[in-house]
């Protein structure tokens, strides 16, 4: 990777797009470290782009089991009993880290939110933990 890294190009590329010095200083130093780091193939330099722009951003990185999950909008028939996942990106920050990615059971909707019950077995334990619908993901059943 490192002998594809050209980093005058990359300098080119932020005075040309008039980036902030701050930003155009932060992208550089990960540039730098990115290009360290050697990669057996393209499909895993790639998965490594991705999850880092994921965490980065506070958003869960949640394991893909062939399952199915629908948006949940306001007005979208969601049950007591359901299973639902907060979004991976729904919150930002420290409640996002708490929050994003996690799964639970629908225990019951008052004033527009949604009313869960962790069953993720992550900490910390969510019992009673009010979402808006937006920030959840309906597992569909097949």
């Amino acid at each position: 990777m490192s002998e594809e890294l050209d980093l005058t190009w990359a300098k080119d590329q932020i005075a040309a797009a008039r980036v902030p010095v701050a930003v155009g200083n932060a992208t550089l130093a990960l540039l730098r470290a990115w290009g360290e780091i050697e990669f057996p193939n393209e499909a895993q330099q790639n998965q490594a782009l991705d999850l880092f722009s994921s965490l980065a951003r506070n958003e869960a990185v949640v394991e893909d089991k062939n399952e199915t999950w629908q948006t949940v909008y306001v007005g979208f028939d969601v049950k007591v009993g359901d299973t639902v996942r907060v979004r991976k990106d729904a919150f930002t920050g420290d409640a996002g880290r708490v929050h994003n990615g996690r799964q639970g059971r629908v225990l019951a909707k008052r004033s527009g939110d949604i009313i869960i019950r962790s069953t993720d077995d992550k900490l910390p334990f969510l019992d009673g933990a009010h979402y808006p619908p937006s920030a959840l993901e309906l597992l569909v059943l097949q």
